[in-house]
């Protein structure tokens, strides 16, 4: 089924469809979306084309200010949004916008211009990168399943009336403060979600002030992903249409986090047998994968011992909350540093590169499982700091 195809048969099943939102996720972790009308969608489709735009979207920093602003031809050249048509789906809070995920192309004019192929795509794409490691990685056979716990802050938008001014009492897990102001909320992200595929499978009172988390179900790795920018963007859009204004801020006014749920499936061996390579080969990359996951100064206030954030060693234990990685299970792990700025198909694509240089070079795993304190279970251990 080609791309008109695929389109038509989308409005015919959901005939509210009047605008598509070409999504794509930047290097500052910045979501980007062109919001094009159906028509036009089903007439750049029917011609083979698509939309361009200056190739420096992938690239802008807050402030607008491209990354190579000292490139003498920063302001040139052109890229395409080319959408990948398995994440094109209703918006769960308008009826009647589409969202698709897109790759950032190269050039228009290469006369293979179907959806998909490598060589006509931008090596600057997040997107593609976390492909084509899935590409590389499952190779011999190895599969993945991906989920996210992601925290929040709520912070009501207008004050409330004098006689409902006094201050709530937060407690992590606690029903009164799930039941104050979020609950009914919650719940229609939830039902929201479901709606259009994406799997809820619980939120709770988190354990700092005003702080909540909503946990997804797992799926593959570039759904997983799709799946929890579409999640974000649900929680803060219901969220303000109730009076409440959400953060994501790794550090204010709490310490969220993104922790990363990861399951190693499919091995032709036992997952046993390959789990400590896995382990070993991201451990032996974690300095590096902590550019990824944590890539401001303000991701590294998570890093204070002893608030179960991330923890200051390098080291894993089983259902250690006070460690970088923890273990869940058999081939099943926690990787708990990943915060909201981190542009998640980079440190996913990262971590699978690693683990699979682990499998490969049947890396030994030299820090045994850290039940404790880390300092006095692992004295040698390196520190998780900005330097």
């Amino acid at each position: 089924m080609d791309n008109k195809e695929h389109f038509l048969a989308f409005l015919k099943t959901h005939p509210a469809v009047r605008f598509v939102r070409l999504l794509w996720l930047d290097y500052t972790s910045t979501l980007r979306v062109r919001v094009l009308t159906a028509r036009h969608y089903l007439r750049l489709s029917e011609s083979g084309r698509a939309h361009g735009l200056g190739r420096l979207y992938m690239t802008l920093i807050d402030n607008d200010a491209p990354l190579a602003a000292s490139y003498s031809n920063a302001g040139t050249g052109q890229a395409y949004l080319m959408p990948d048509l398995s994440s094109l789906r209703v918006c769960p809070w308008m009826e009647n916008h589409a969202t698709v995920f897109c790759f950032f192309r190269q050039n228009e004019s290469d006369p293979k211009h179907a959806v998909g192929h490598e060589d006509t795509l931008s090596e600057l794409c997040p997107r593609l990168a976390l492909r084509k490691c899935l590409a590389d990685t499952t190779s011999k056979g190895e599969r993945f399943l991906v989920g996210f716990e992601i925290e929040f802050t709520c912070t009501m938008v207008k004050d409330p009336a004098p006689a409902e001014s006094l201050p709530r009492v937060h407690q992590a897990s606690g029903l009164r403060t799930l039941e104050s102001v979020m609950l009914p909320i919650l719940c229609k992200i939830a039902e929201s979600l479901e709606r259009i595929g994406i799997d809820v499978e619980h939120f709770h009172a988190e354990a700092e002030i005003d702080q909540f988390e909503l946990v997804t179900a797992p799926y593959s790795p570039l759904e997983a992903v799709d799946n929890l920018i579409i999640t974000r963007e649900t929680i803060r859009k219901i969220s303000s249409d109730h009076g409440v204004d959400v953060s994501f801020h790794p550090s204010h006014p709490a310490n969220n986090g993104l922790h990363l749920n990861i399951s190693l499936l499919g091995m032709g061996s036992t997952v046993r047998d390959v789990e400590d390579c896995f382990l070993a080969g991201i451990l032996d990359h974690l300095a590096s994968i902590f550019g990824f996951g944590l890539p401001h100064p303000e991701s590294y206030i998570r890093t204070s011992p002893g608030h179960q954030c991330i923890g200051r060693y390098k080291t894993w234990g089983t259902q250690n909350r006070e460690a970088p990685i923890r273990r869940k299970g058999a081939g099943f792990w926690e990787m708990r540093f990943l915060d909201s700025s981190t542009n998640v198909y980079l440190c996913l694509a990262a971590l699978l590169y690693a683990g699979r240089s682990g499998i490969e070079s049947e890396a030994q795993l030299t820090l045994s499982d850290c039940n404790g304190n880390q300092v006095s279970v692992h004295p040698h251990i390196s520190e998780l700091t900005l330097k």
